[in-house]
């Protein structure tokens, strides 16, 4: 493998040669990528994969017209052919004012100081005998737990990334992560010839914050015995507990109106709602890119433009929107960031187990099940599994049930967050407490 200095001389040089070649800027992304995964189902080894992967992504800027191309070809002589045909390819286009690199004065003077501590460096000498152990301990805890499983598959991952970035307008910059998980998938006879499946998957940059295999098959173990005789129930007006391991899943259409692509394309039920309150006052939703082995974690985006936490929404009030440069250009607005990189919503004080205490009709979704939503008026339908809530108790699983309504007015009903931010992803969002959300069913 070539050493980083290599890779960052790399860049130097397709930059030089680009710029040669006829494009007026050029950004270059050298990405060097090395994973391993291995899964076992009940007492086989399935699967084992390992990969080293090196790619280079270019964007030529020249008289206004714009143009991606990449490879996993880094021969420099094959390179340059590359280059030649990526400049002269890009003149065809038609000319877009709007394609500029940013202003230079977004990109990081010096990075920030706080320690993202991206990398585990033990991960690079754990053996495959010790990965496969916790391969073996995964599968064998489901077991454990309930003998009457019929299938469990288990995996385990890892994997170590380098990114080299070059902008031509003056940034440059270098990112090495880490990253780990395990998953476990189990699924079980049920009378009636039906056979639930569930699964638990958890994330991490460093080993040492994932549970205990144990534990990962525990929960796997627990939530699909939830799923047995789970059946539809009455239509109706009710409380809605969301799993923070779900919220993800409900709030991401949310994400994806705040985006500059959505509003330039009036593809955004958020447009125009800068400064108004959308949502309730416990809807405080911020954007932070600094958290110590987050998933999302950066000190600058895909631009290269400098990392900043942003408030989205405050107290319910829009405050933020993502705008990259393109549509920064295009929309006469401020670039803020095309993408997110941890988003966090407020935690509340009290447990999962606390605010279905104080739920008397309602149900507690633990999955969401296809659907769709509309991003420019906000509304949705989806499909929901989980448990009907009666008197603060979960008294049986539910499925085939569906919510439908509108993104604004959930927002705003917004009751209650739970204390327990999902650290396995970077949607770090608690349990959540809806009002009179429309449930269909039987």
């Amino acid at each position: 493998m070539q050493s980083q200095k290599n890779y960052v001389n790399m860049l130097k040089w397709v930059e030089q040669k680009a710029l040669k070649l006829g494009a007026d800027d050029i950004r270059s992304v050298l990405s060097v990528n090395s994973g391993f995964s291995m899964s076992q189902r009940d007492d086989s080894i399935e699967k084992m994969e390992e990969s080293i992967q090196s790619s280079l992504r270019v964007e030529i800027f020249k008289d206004n017209r714009y143009s991606y191309h990449s490879t996993n070809d880094l021969n420099q002589d094959r390179l340059e052919s590359f280059l030649d045909k990526a400049v002269s390819m890009t003149s065809y286009l038609e000319k877009d004012e709007a394609r500029r690199l940013p202003d230079p004065a977004l990109y990081p003077v010096s990075m920030p100081e706080v320690d993202l501590d991206l990398v585990d460096p033990a991960l690079s000498s754990m053996t495959i005998e010790r990965k496969k152990k916790l391969l073996d301990r995964l599968v064998q805890g489901a077991y454990a737990k309930n003998r009457q499983l019929i299938s469990v598959t288990g995996e385990f991952w890892n994997g170590h990334s380098h990114v080299y970035g070059r902008v031509s307008n003056g940034f440059s910059g270098t990112v090495e992560r880490t990253y780990v998980g395990m998953s476990v998938e189990v699924s079980i006879d049920e009378p009636g010839g039906r056979k639930p499946e569930d699964w638990k998957s958890i994330n991490a940059r460093h080993f040492e914050d994932l549970w205990d295999p144990e534990t990962v098959a525990a929960e796997a173990v627990k939530r699909v015995e939830q799923k047995l005789g789970a059946e539809k129930i009455a239509s109706g007006i009710k409380t809605m507990v969301v799993e923070n391991t779900a919220v993800a899943r409900l709030l991401y259409p949310v994400i994806g109106a705040l985006t500059g692509r959505s509003l330039y394309q009036k593809r955004s039920f958020l447009d125009g709602m800068m400064d108004r309150k959308v949502g309730s006052d416990l809807f405080t939703l911020r954007n932070d890119p600094f958290i110590p082995r987050g998933l999302g974690s950066r000190y600058f985006d895909e631009e290269g433009i400098l990392a900043q936490k942003r408030t989205l929404f405050d107290k319910g009030t829009l405050k933020n929107y993502f705008i990259d440069s393109y549509y920064g250009n295009k929309l006469g607005m401020d670039p803020t960031s095309g993408s997110f990189s941890n988003l966090i919503l407020n935690p509340g004080s009290l447990s999962p187990e606390e605010l279905i205490k104080n739920v008397s009709e309602g149900i507690y979704v633990t999955q969401f099940i296809g659907g769709n939503s509309n991003s420019n008026t906000g509304d949705f339908s989806y499909g929901v599994m989980g448990h009907e809530i009666r008197d603060g108790k979960l008294v049986r699983p539910v499925t085939e049930m569906n919510i439908s309504g509108n993104y604004l007015d959930l927002m705003t009903s917004l009751h209650a967050a739970g204390n327990d931010p999902y650290s396995f992803s970077s949607f770090r969002m608690p349990t959540l407490v809806f009002k009179n959300v429309d449930f269909a069913g039987k």
